[in-house]
């Protein structure tokens, strides 16, 4: 007999749960939902069907495909996937999304814009046998770092599910250049979908510059929730290692499990990744998500949406007598400039292109067409010698650079400015609206919660890792905020479900509460 009291039909579920997994629109799920709830299957028997998943046919397309998507608004995104050409449906897959950069201007197609490109040359393994490759298209109109791509990226990874088996807990977002802006967006606006982070040639900052159109704020604290690997050459005219470092240092403070890699002989390129691959592999394969995580920190500023993480849902922002006062994990000591010569060299070579007026080269004499040899008595053969050996030296005392000219040594006296001061911290992100932090922490059927700015949250709770036969106890600023017995609900077993498309991850019950005052 089922919870209602009368027998469910295995065949009507069956057929019920098929619409359920193949509708894809918000419509014909409310219709799925409604249809499985009427067969009157008890919980328990529609929850074994959810983590079944779907039923995945092996008569699908592999290789690369070229696909397209609508947002609710009717915005088209192009996008690539490859399936292994070795797909089989009884394994679920690995995903990982590729993010290009260059995405100002019109639309290109995503493999004019992602790796083997002249930007890019080095040969990158984006495809393979083991895991579907996913790479999106954003432009002009519509940036990684803004609402349309948000709901664009769910929405591809959405589609992928429908058809083919994914892991949904070894989904790696990795990006380049803009790319990498793009998955530092999602690590702190989105956390839920990804198991990983790999922002490689980036810069955090980005997301702190308000003419970008930058959708909402970031908090620091969001990226304690998922692992992050950040590389950047030493030597990008963009984003160059030192300049990432005060913001690794931020992230660290806020508790981020982060590997940080400076590549030492790279620029704005990926000329490190073949020596590096092993470590990138080796980083994703060991971070696996966890549908059901024991802690959760989250920070917004706005409840419409970005609000949520997991099992833990912001409600409403305000503040209370109680509120937490966590530490506000947003500044940035800015890095000292890097000292300027003021020459341009010939490609490949330390043959003087031409020299900036009323630069320390100038004012030491150097001219076009002299060939630098050394620094301070050390021998240079390549620009990268020269500014190493330049970060490397005492430069409040005057510097010797030897060069040729006309086959003729010349020794000339560096004299560089005296530096400016160290700045004191600064913001690292802007902050235009309140917001407010949730800290929840699981143990059995108990979540102690910490909070500062947020009046009401909604927990998801699972019978994966609650025990609904006992009294559930939410703790919050110390005082008992719920205790007692939390029904399973099938209704909103299904409802998140259909949100999420997890199998792994399925809640039976909500629990909305207000914060104790």
């Amino acid at each position: 007999m089922t919870a209602w009291g009368e027998p469910a039909d295995p065949a009507a579920l069956e057929a019920a749960m098929r619409r359920f997994w193949e509708a894809d629109s918000e419509a014909a799920q409310t219709r799925a939902i409604a249809e499985t709830l009427a067969v009157n299957a008890d919980f328990d028997a529609i929850w074994r069907r959810l983590e079944t998943g779907r039923p995945y046919s092996a008569d699908v397309k592999t290789g690369r495909r070229e696909l397209a998507r609508n947002n609710r608004d009717g915005q088209r995104h192009r996008y690539s996937i490859v399936i292994p050409k070795s797909y089989r449906p009884d394994r679920a897959y690995p995903a990982r999304f590729h993010l290009h950069g260059g995405v100002s201007g019109a639309w290109r197609p995503p493999n004019q814009r992602w790796p083997n490109h002249p930007r890019f040359p080095a040969p990158i393994p984006v495809t393979g046998e083991d895991w579907i490759t996913v790479i999106p298209s954003s432009w002009g109109e519509s940036l990684w770092w803004q609402d349309s791509q948000a709901e664009n990226l769910e929405g591809v990874l959405a589609d992928l599910k429908r058809e083919y088996n994914v892991d949904e807990n070894r989904v790696s977002l990795i990006g380049l250049s803009d790319g990498a802006t793009g998955a530092y967006f999602q690590a702190f606006r989105n956390t839920t979908p990804w198991a990983s982070f790999l922002p490689f040639i980036g810069h955090p900052a980005v997301l702190a510059n308000l003419r970008l159109g930058v959708s909402g704020e970031m908090f620091p604290p969001n990226l304690a929730n998922k692992p992050l690997m950040i590389v950047n050459g030493v030597h990008d005219r963009l984003y160059p290692s030192h300049t990432v470092r005060p913001y690794i240092d931020l992230f660290q403070r806020a508790g981020v499990d982060l590997v940080f890699r400076e590549a030492p002989r790279s620029g704005h390129d990926v000329r490190w990744w073949p020596a590096a691959n092993d470590t990138v592999e080796g980083f994703i394969a060991a971070r696996v998500r966890q549908p059901y995580p024991e802690w959760i920190v989250w920070q917004t500023e706005r409840v419409d949406r970005y609000n949520r993480a997991h099992w833990l849902i912001i409600d409403a922002l305000g503040t209370t007598a109680n509120d937490t006062a966590f530490e506000p994990l947003n500044e940035v000591v800015p890095p000292r400039p890097r000292p300027v010569l003021g020459v341009s060299l010939n490609a490949g070579s330390l043959r003087v292109q031409g020299v900036t007026p009323n630069s320390v080269a100038d004012k030491a004499g150097l001219r076009r067409g002299d060939l630098i040899t050394a620094l301070d008595g050390e021998a240079i053969d390549t620009p990268l010698a020269l500014t190493e050996r330049l970060n490397r030296a005492d430069l409040t005392r005057p510097v010797k650079l030897e060069a040729m000219r006309r086959k003729k040594r010349r020794e000339l006296t560096l004299s560089f400015p005296e530096p400016p001061p160290d700045r004191g911290p600064v913001r690292a992100f802007p902050r235009r609206r309140p917001s407010g932090r949730a800290l929840a922490v699981k143990t059995g059927n108990q979540v102690v919660l910490e909070t500062h700015g947020v009046t009401r949250l909604t927990l998801l709770l699972s019978p994966a890792v609650f025990d609904f036969e006992q009294p559930v106890q939410v703790v919050w600023h110390g005082r008992t905020a719920f205790e007692g017995q939390v029904a399973k609900s099938a209704a909103t077993l299904l409802k998140w479900a259909a949100r999420d498309q997890d199998r792994t991850m399925l809640f039976a019950a909500e629990l909305t509460l207000d914060a104790p005052r």
